[in-house]
């Protein structure tokens, strides 16, 4: 008669990997819901002209606006080539107030566009960047660029 064969520690050995394995796998596994749009195909065959999309870029010296038609101008009353603040920050901070005028101004001449893409200097802080959100998605009641976008960093 042979020896008995001791299953015990392998059973030992087998539960504890399990454990471990369905731990790890609780821990690592996230969901991850990410919004994405694809170009719309239309009839032609083609995907059509891009959109017109309001881009802001938060420096530390101010906001630059920029649209299909050149970069606005300070005062956001005119467009033209070349990046210009067209928002100068206030004391080294957002001016706000100053981005939702401008964001009204635009919204006004660029009525059908509703996504504005946002993009920060990592050295400004968090709290101007949502600053730069609210006022670019409405004018107390009036809604401006519903769809913010964030962009990556500046530098």
């Amino acid at each position: 008669m042979l020896g008995e064969l001791n299953i015990i520690p392998f059973l030992d050995i087998t539960v504890n990997l399990m454990l471990f394995l369905l731990a790890t796998t609780a821990v690592t596994l996230t969901t991850v819901e990410v919004q994405a749009r694809l170009p719309e195909l239309h009839p032609g065959g083609g995907y059509g002209a891009p959109p017109t999309r309001l881009s802001v870029t938060l420096t530390e010296h101010g906001v630059i606006l920029g649209t299909g038609a050149g970069f606005v101008r300070p005062g956001c009353e005119d467009t033209g080539a070349g990046g210009t603040i067209a928002v100068p920050a206030r004391n080294g901070a957002l001016d706000g107030e100053g981005l939702r005028h401008c964001a009204a101004r635009l919204h006004s001449a660029l009525p059908e566009v509703n996504d504005v893409v946002l993009t920060a200097d990592p050295a400004i802080p968090y709290a101007d960047l949502i600053h730069a959100m609210d006022a670019l998605r409405a004018d107390g009641e009036t809604p401006l660029f519903p769809t913010v976008l964030i962009s990556g960093g500046v530098r």
